[in-house]
């Protein structure tokens, strides 16, 4: 088998590619939000084992953001 290596500036080059466009797949999108859930429901079954006091969740939504609007949406109290 021919393993060839990608160099430093050809893995920039494809990451870049891939995050200009702004746009995930409806899969990527399936996927992110599983790890979402399954992380939340991890949380909220492990408060409730601390507390005794039942936790309600929602499903998470995915989009794509920038840093901007994340600190503009998540102000610091």
């Amino acid at each position: 088998m021919d393993e060839q290596l990608l160099s430093s500036e050809e893995i920039r080059e494809l990451t870049k590619s891939s995050t200009e466009n702004n746009q995930i797949t409806k899969e990527e999108i399936d996927a992110l939000g599983e790890i979402g859930n399954i992380s939340i429901g991890t949380s909220a079954t492990t408060l409730y084992s601390l507390l005794r006091n039942k936790v309600v969740i929602t499903t998470p939504k995915v989009f794509i953001t920038n840093i901007q609007e994340l600190k503009e949406a998540h102000p610091i109290p």
